[in-house]
């Protein structure tokens, strides 16, 4: 089975895309609606073509800026800690750029379960008056 071809627009998303890894505002750019821009980009992001596309294009740039991005992990976990005191911008940046590397801002990658916490104070612990 012969793979689909990726749209102009959807094209266009790959490439701003990689400038931030933000789907959201790629979505934008592309030129979808600023209203549906963020199911869009999450869309997007599923797409086989798509991320077929995105690795290849991000393979490219590693090989053409010797730089692989692990070692920009690296780098950014070590101004997180070299930092965890004072927290000034850049290493809020620096934090900030880790999760949308790793992908911690993805809607279906942040856990939303609610944990029952133990009660404070049981029953035995109230005064009888």
């Amino acid at each position: 089975m012969a793979k689909k071809k990726l749209t102009p627009k959807q094209f266009k998303f790959v490439q701003e895309y990689l400038i931030d890894m933000n789907a959201t505002q790629a979505a934008i750019r592309a030129g979808y609606s600023e209203k549906t821009a963020y199911s869009q980009g999450q869309r997007l992001l599923k797409k086989g073509e798509v991320q077929d596309l995105l690795n290849k294009k991000q393979e490219q740039h590693e090989i053409q800026c010797d730089i692989k991005k692990e070692d920009i992990i690296k780098d950014l976990i070590k101004i997180k800690e070299d930092n965890i005191e004072d927290w000034p911008p850049h290493a809020l940046k620096a934090l900030e750029m880790l999760n949308r590397m790793l992908g911690y801002n993805e809607a279906e990658k942040i856990d939303h379960t609610v944990k029952q916490e133990p009660p404070m104070f049981s029953d035995d612990d109230l005064l009888e008056e």
